[in-house]
């Protein structure tokens, strides 16, 4: 069942979808992707991880975008070299795209995140999930997790992890993150919890699989 097979998992932050994939991926003895996406692309673009870790699922904002400018520097000035490299979205996608296309032609896995159901849309085997939950749930959970002290806080970091993925999806896809005709199964691991929710998916996969997806 696990042979090239790939589950994609897009995930809201606080979610819990990365403990879910995490979980999947040892159940169904097929590797767990999330942080060598980052690694790899990092490799390829030669830029340092903390660097590109903050710009793998956002869009560059105003300011990056006016830096750009601003570095090639004006025919007075001369040219002015950038202090970091500045990466355009779209490449970025392009490099991402082809670690993740490399992965899942090579192996079974579960990709937690980075537009993994629109890169693999033609992929021969793959089921596409998306977790989401309630946002009250998401900060409690978010607070637990990064030892955020402050409930208004966590809902500050979600709130701005929705806007930056939905602006991201929408631009590098045309799509809406959220909308379910983008995932086989959407469900609220708030209401079940992240073991009921781990079973559901899991045999929602397992049925699936069976089906000649």
């Amino acid at each position: 069942m696990s042979e090239n097979l790939i589950i994609t998992i897009s995930r809201q932050l606080g979610s819990g979808g990365s403990e879910i994939g995490y979980r999947l991926a040892q159940i169904l003895g097929i590797r767990y992707i999330d942080r060598e996406i980052l690694t790899q692309t990092s490799r390829i673009l030669e830029e340092d991880e903390h660097v590109m870790a903050d710009r793998l699922e956002r869009v560059s904002d105003i300011w990056e975008k006016l830096a750009g400018c601003f570095y090639a520097g004006s025919p007075e000035s001369g040219y002015v070299p950038p202090p970091l490299k500045i990466i355009p979205d779209t490449k970025l996608f392009e490099v991402k795209s082809m670690v993740i296309r490399e992965i899942a032609k090579n192996c079974g896995a579960v990709i937690i995140g980075h537009a993994g159901f629109h890169i693999l849309r033609d992929h021969a085997r793959i089921v596409n999930i998306f977790i989401y939950a309630d946002r009250a749930v998401r900060a409690r959970r978010v607070m637990e997790k990064y030892s955020v002290s402050q409930f208004d806080d966590a809902m500050d970091m979600i709130c701005h992890s929705d806007q930056e993925r939905r602006k991201l999806i929408n631009k590098v896809t045309g799509k809406e993150w959220s909308d379910a005709l983008n995932f086989d199964l959407s469900l609220d691991s708030g209401k079940l919890g992240l073991e009921p929710a781990c079973e559901l998916v899991f045999r929602f996969i397992k049925e699936a699989d069976t089906l000649g997806r």
